[in-house]
């Protein structure tokens, strides 16, 4: 029982008695989803955010908890480039080119691990961190998100949140400048994620 299955780590904690492992077999359905990738100018600061609601996706996802960690096949989102909104259709525009989605129309995030800080105390509310991978303009990089949250909001649904500080030339993006070079975006770019799902095993 993965995700659900962290409703009850609490009761766990106080037990003592360390879990067992056990794996399944779960469809994941993705409720909602909000990513908002933050960057910088020499001159200003933009934020471009994706917020999906409607048309959401199931996903077929194998898990496996050992102790306090949480192991993920399959748990995949995808995130359309071209459907981002920065708060002007100019920086929509540079920011779809910016990113390659002509080439590369979709950012995907694949969550991988979940281990959960054995300090937690509420188990409605869970710091955690997990590794992601993040496929961006068709390179893919494995990262450690050091602060998330898991809210469990019954035994079937949980949010999962965080945030990572990228840089673009990781994913052989060049930071572009515009104006004879009098405007230049910075390296560094902020991914913030929220992410609701409903699971169901499958038996």
């Amino acid at each position: 029982m993965p995700m659900n299955w962290l409703l009850c780590l609490g009761l766990l904690l106080v037990s003592f008695e360390p879990p067992q492992a056990r794996s399944g077999l779960h469809e994941v359905e993705i409720v909602s989803s909000t990513l908002i990738i933050h960057g910088k100018t020499n001159v200003n600061k933009f934020d471009c955010e994706l917020d999906q609601r409607v048309d959401s996706e199931t996903l077929r996802v194998t898990s496996e908890v050992t102790d306090l960690k949480l192991d993920f096949d399959g748990l995949v989102l995808k995130f359309d480039i071209s459907q981002f909104d920065c708060g002007h259709e100019i920086m929509n525009k540079d920011f779809r080119s910016i990113l390659k989605s002509e080439k590369h129309p979709f950012l995907f995030l694949k969550i991988n691990e979940i281990y959960i800080n054995e300090e937690t105390s509420l188990m409605e509310k869970l710091d955690v961190k997990s590794f992601v991978t993040i496929s961006l303009a068709g390179v893919e990089r494995t990262k450690m998100i050091e602060e998330a949250t898991v809210i469990n909001h019954d035994d079937q649904t949980v949010t999962f949140k965080g945030s990572k500080v990228l840089q673009m030339t990781d994913f052989k993006i060049e930071p572009p400048t515009k104006f004879l070079g009098l405007v230049s975006v910075e390296d560094v770019l902020e991914v913030s994620f929220e992410i609701k799902m409903r699971t169901t095993p499958i038996k």
